[in-house]
């Protein structure tokens, strides 16, 4: 297992030397040098899942030393994603889309583009730090994880278990009849007390952190538009 370890980071080293040479420019430093922690990342510890490269429960990796692209397409393109070996040829060539810097959406593994020299660590904190409240905001009540394991994907699996209480009114079932069909659409709705509860813990829980303004104006109309009823004995 070590020797065909050691081979593949031999073949991604000369890959990456490859794609710097037949360029005729880049870093060549930075992306061997770093090819062996990278390696190391990629093959047992980073999450990712190349047929859903947006799955909620992926790893972030930020490159923030774009020098190195080189590295982190020959990488992409050894572990199954899009890029391909006439990719890597047409490296930081025009309309190319593996670009001297990698490019929002350009490959389906590049989340964001940093721009001005250092903002990848920027990056990187805003991403922890949204990761870090959605976790906090998660399920309150009992909850079990799994973590599934399939060669270098590794899956975490979240079961909440609900204790059957009755929090809110369940959902009103309407029925819309369809104009040119003989059936009707099944359509579930929940209380404007339900919707107002929700929007105020949601404004609460995260105060300024909350980029959903539409929930501000949704509370403003609720609450303060005539003809609209709230019930406080069911809020």
């Amino acid at each position: 297992m070590k020797k065909i370890a050691q081979k593949s980071l031999n073949y991604l080293k000369a890959l990456t030397a490859e794609t710097i040479s037949h360029a005729g420019s880049g870093h060549t430093g930075a992306s061997l040098g770093a090819s062996s922690i990278l390696f190391a990342l990629f093959k047992d510890h980073y999450k990712f899942d190349v047929s859903d490269t947006d799955f909620l429960n992926r790893d972030r990796f930020v490159l923030s030393a774009g020098h190195a692209s080189a590295l982190y397409y020959s990488l992409l393109a050894m572990f199954g994603f899009e890029v391909t070996i006439e990719d890597l040829k047409n490296f930081r060539k025009y309309g190319s889309i593996t670009s001297g810097h990698p490019e929002f959406r350009l490959i389906n593994a590049v989340e964001t583009t940093t721009g001005p020299l250092g903002e990848g660590v920027a990056n990187a904190v805003g991403m922890a730090m949204a990761e870090s409240i959605m976790e906090e905001h998660d399920y309150p009540g009992l909850r079990f994880t799994l973590i599934g394991t399939l060669d270098v994907l590794r899956q975490k699996v979240k079961i909440d278990i609900s204790t059957g209480d009755a929090i809110t009114p369940r959902a009103i079932e309407y029925r819309y009849p369809l104009m040119f069909e003989d059936r009707s659409l099944q359509i579930m709705s929940y209380n404007l007390e339900t919707l107002l509860a929700e929007k105020l813990e949601t404004i609460m829980y995260r105060g300024t952190s909350n980029t959903r303004m539409r929930d501000f104006y949704d509370i403003y109309m609720l609450t303060g538009k005539p003809g609209i009823a709230i019930n406080d004995s069911t809020l």
